[in-house]
C-alpha cells in the first residue's frame, strides 16, 4: 500500500468526527436524570466515553508521531 493512499488530513478528520460524535452522545445522555436511566443508556454512555477517549488518544499519538518523523526528517536534511 502507498503511503499516498490515505492523506494524513483525512485520518486527522476522521478521527475527530468519531471524537465529535462521541461528544454529541454524550451530550444528548446528559439532558437524562440519572435515576431515570437504563441500562441500554448507560452502555450507549460508556461506549461514547470510550469513542472519545480513544479518538483522542489517536489524534495526539498520531500528531506525535508526524511531529517526530518531521523533525527527524528535518535533522537528516541538515546533515
Amino acid at each position: 500500500m502507498n503511503q499516498q493512499d490515505v492523506p494524513a488530513g483525512w485520518v486527522f478528520l476522521a478521527l475527530l468526527a468519531v471524537a465529535g460524535v462521541g461528544l454529541g452522545l454524550l451530550v444528548w445522555l446528559s439532558n437524562i436524570p440519572p435515576e431515570s436511566i437504563t441500562a441500554p443508556q448507560e452502555n450507549l454512555a460508556d461506549v461514547a466515553d470510550w469513542m472519545v477517549k480513544v479518538s483522542i488518544g489517536a489524534i495526539v499519538g498520531f500528531s506525535t508521531g508526524r511531529a517526530a518523523n518531521g523533525a527527524r526528517s528535518a535533522s537528516h536534511d541538515e546533515r
